[in-house]
């Protein structure tokens, strides 16, 4: 008798209705005369999806086989993606990067043994338009006021809260003072000027005054700045460098040390002395300078005008809770010993809390210490021991609101301990040290400058310098960190200080560049590099030439050799307009754009002004399609906009759109060109119409998800990805962005 062989599909939903369950049997049929020494073989095929997209993650598929202790064999139909394995009772298909696929397919994949064999399908679809996260870590650094977690900072540190309780927070990396209502409205209260001395840094601290101001305080000026706007300057010697708070009178507390880099061990007041002395290896309680202090690190006054401070013990290294009485009287409070690090968060009442590295703790009326753990919340890096000097505050129901300078964000502690994060990204990354890996793994410091190969290997530069001291001189020397993503998914690195093609190197190949800009790969998977020169100095000496102008060639091997150093006045600062890039045409031509304009480079390390280019000199951005056509953009003072170079080297204006500092442009083979300003992506099509695909311009935060509400950082480069896709490298991240 033949065999018979049956074959069933079944269909049902998930119980909580998110997903379909494909089950799919073969049974190998029997006799008519039954054997006990032959079971037929059945096949289950399964697994939780039934539509993917790709660029989703790997799905799951099982063999349950009867019948055979034989694993299962599989097999993928077409090249739509991949699996990871060919052989065993579990299989993950792979889908294809995200971008790549144009239509939605079917997708079939087969589970046999023997002779009997089973297949599930599953249909594919393209991704939405969007911009997703593929590799390195996205930041929840930049400037969008918003609600919520739809706003962005960069570095909060101090925070206060005025009379109706809104908070008001120094957000140092923007240089503003942002204003947080009670519902979580972020807005931009004052923008900071930086000093136009040499001091490079914006000193300001928020504190309370009169329940409702705020001093800013930096090189050249101090305003005492009220919540209806009006500014109020003072005396900048009222305010000295280490002034830690204003009572409610306008009375100005500071610690205080005895010599330059010795512990802060008095408090003075108005600058007479309230209560201690030279620093102690142990703490003592008295009396105005009878009383002493190991290292005051914390300090605030409480409506009451009692003093608190937080003074660290030698051997421990943990804090105690001092207070300072208006007569000078110094008691320590309990035995409490505190965790580094801590603060003292000023609130409405007239006892203090303390917050810790484990929690909130709160002084009761009757000496007792009531104690809320947090440390164990994700949401809050009490742990992480650079979470060193957050600030914070309190409003008059209780809640605690903290600045997390290492996640930009605010973070709310309500009065029952719990933590959620109050305005800012959610689920924000913090910069990490650079890491290989998987690409969902794998981490990067500022990526820079891209290019993909033929096989799909995409190769990034990283704008990662080495800072060099030396006898008051700083300056930044940069080394070539590459790396590479493979088309499977793993991040590499090829070149870094002391690292060259993945080894050790001891002769600092990586070293001789010292400020690489731009990469392209050729069609035999050389790296070409346009490194250049940079200017090195310090407000003590002036700025002098260090490195060269120069075009570098690496090949698949590792081989490095300079083409050409035949380069024309490059920019040495991030803001002059002028560019100096290298692209291929359609022809395997390498084409360099430098300071005296547009050129062909030759094999013997020469270079020709472009034809059709004589006369048009130095450009702001340019970009090649495979057809030969070059873009790019002319800066202010001749002629702005963006112009079309063909294959035949006629130069024809595109648009009038005036050109961004440094901003890059990726062209397509219909005539499209993509550039970047001021935090968003722009489009002009081929017959010049301008529209605004991805982000916002002027509100500079990644926010990720599908076109158009979403949000970026400063683009810093782009390679194609596939047809209507791209990658994007943007603060610390790799993204790929769907095109609508």
């Amino acid at each position: 008798m033949m065999l018979k062989t049956t074959t069933s599909l079944v269909r049902w939903k998930c119980a909580f209705g998110l997903s379909t369950l494909l089950l799919l049997s073969a049974c190998g049929g029997g006799s008519d005369t039954p054997s006990a020494s032959v079971s037929p073989i059945e096949i289950n095929v399964t697994s939780v999806n039934s539509e993917i997209e790709a660029g989703a993650p790997n799905v799951l598929i099982s063999a349950n086989v009867r019948g055979s202790t034989s694993p299962a064999n599989w097999h993928l139909e077409g090249t739509i993606g991949r699996l990871n394995a060919t052989t065993g009772n579990t299989v993950e298909y792979i889908p294809p990067p995200l971008g790549t696929v144009e239509t939605v397919s079917n997708i079939k994949i087969t589970a046999s043994v023997g002779s009997v064999n089973k297949s599930i399908t599953f249909l594919l679809r393209p991704s939405a338009s969007g911009a997703y996260a593929y590799t390195g870590a996205v930041r929840g650094w930049g400037y969008i006021d918003a609600l919520g977690n739809a706003a962005r900072f960069a570095q909060p540190n101090d925070i206060v809260a005025d009379a109706e309780d809104n908070l008001y927070v120094w957000d140092e990396g923007n240089n503003r003072i942002r204003r947080l209502s009670k519902a979580g409205a972020v807005s931009t209260y004052a923008a900071i000027i930086k000093p136009s001395t040499a001091s490079y840094k914006v000193w300001l601290k928020l504190r309370h005054f009169s329940g409702r101001f705020i001093y800013t305080k930096d090189a050249e000026e101090a305003q005492l700045i009220s919540p209806d706007g009006s500014k109020i300057s003072v005396d900048y010697t009222d305010l000295p460098d280490i002034a830690d708070y204003r009572d409610i009178d306008g009375n100005v507390y500071h610690r205080g040390s005895a010599a330059y880099g010795k512990s802060f061990a008095t408090v003075t007041k108005n600058r007479q002395v309230l209560a201690g002395n030279a620093p102690a290896t142990v703490a003592k309680d008295g009396v105005g300078s009878d009383a002493s202090f190991v290292a005051i690190s914390n300090l605030v006054v409480f409506p009451n005008k009692m003093v608190y401070v937080l003074d660290q013990e030698l051997a421990s290294g943990k804090y105690q809770l001092r207070q300072i009485s208006q007569a000078g009287v110094v008691t320590t409070l309990s035995t409490a010993k505190f965790e580094s690090p801590a603060r003292i968060i000023p609130n409405s009442g007239d006892l203090p809390t303390v917050l810790d590295r484990n929690g909130v703790h709160k002084l009761q009326a009757g000496g007792n210490w009531s104690f809320t753990s947090i440390s164990d919340n994700k949401l809050f890096p009490a742990k992480n021991l650079a979470f060193d000097s957050p600030d914070a505050t309190a409003d008059k129901d209780g809640n605690i609101y903290l600045t997390d300078p290492i996640l930009d964000r605010i973070v709310r502690v309500t009065a029952q301990g719990n933590v959620s994060i109050f305005a800012g990204m959610l689920d924000g990354k913090s910069r990490a040290n650079r890491l290989d890996g998987r690409v969902d793994a794998a981490r990067f410091l500022h990526p820079y400058a891209m290019s993909k190969d033929r096989a799909g290997n995409l190769y990034v530069v990283e704008d990662t310098p080495n800072l060099l001291d030396s006898y008051g001189q700083s300056w930044t020397q940069y080394a070539l960190t590459l790396r590479k993503i493979a088309v499977d998914g793993s991040v590499t690195t090829l070149s870094a200080p002391g690292i060259w093609w993945g080894k050790a190197d001891s002769t600092k190949m990586a070293e001789s560049f010292t400020a690489p800009a731009k990469l392209v790969v050729d069609n035999e998977s050389n790296i070409w590099i346009f490194n250049r020169l940079l200017m090195v100095g310090s407000v003590f000496v002036p700025p002098t030439p260090f490195g060269e102008n120069a075009i570098w060639k690496i090949t698949p091997d590792g081989k490095l050799t300079k083409v050409t150093t035949k380069i024309t006045d490059c920019p040495t600062s991030a803001r002059e307009w002028k560019v100096c890039d290298i692209a291929f045409d359609g022809k395997d031509n390498l084409i360099v754009a430098d300071g005296d304009g547009v050129h062909k480079l030759h094999v013997d390390g020469s270079m020709t002004k472009l034809s059709g280019m004589e006369a048009i000199g130095s450009v702001s951005a340019f970009s090649t399609d495979t057809k030969g056509n070059l873009y790019f953009t002319r800066d202010s003072s001749s002629d702005p906009g963006i112009y079309k170079r063909s294959a035949a080297g006629s130069v024809t204006k595109l648009h009038n759109t005036s050109p961004y500092l440094n901003s890059n442009m990726l062209a397509d083979d219909q005539g499209n060109i993509y550039f970047s300003k001021a935090c968003a992506l722009y489009k002009i099509s081929a017959s010049g119409v301008e529209s605004l695909i991805a982000g916002v311009a002027g509100q500079c935060g990644m926010q990720l998800g599908q076109l158009p509400n979403i949000r970026l950082h400063h683009i810093t480069s782009f390679a194609w990805l596939g047809v209507n896709s791209m990658y994007v490298s943007s603060d610390d991240a790799v993204l790929k962005i769907v095109l609508p």
